[in-house]
């Protein structure tokens, strides 16, 4: 039986923002596929979310054509960052 839990791509996922990304979409419950060419990032930065189910590792560069069979759940992060009462932006 498919997880009911929403699915999103995490790009740039072993850098310091994307690894960062990937411990709150979780936290969060979402289920991740983090994805990474690991030029500048680090797999050090999220080794501690291999052993989760909700998470996946793809060693890719993004500017080559990929594939993510089934579906990736849209989350409007700009709407999220407004409506959260700890940050005030321009």
């Amino acid at each position: 039986m498919p997880s009911r839990r929403k699915r999103v791509l995490i790009t740039g996922a072993a850098g310091f923002i994307g690894s960062h990304l990937c411990d709150r979409f979780i936290k969060d419950g979402f289920r991740v596929v983090g994805m990474d060419n690991l030029i500048t990032g680090n797999l050090a930065n999220i080794e501690h979310l291999f052993e989760l189910e909700a998470f996946q590792f793809f060693h890719h560069d993004i500017t080559t054509y990929v594939h993510v069979a089934g579906p990736i759940s849209a989350t409007p992060m700009k709407s999220r960052l407004l409506t959260s009462p700890k940050r005030s932006l321009p």
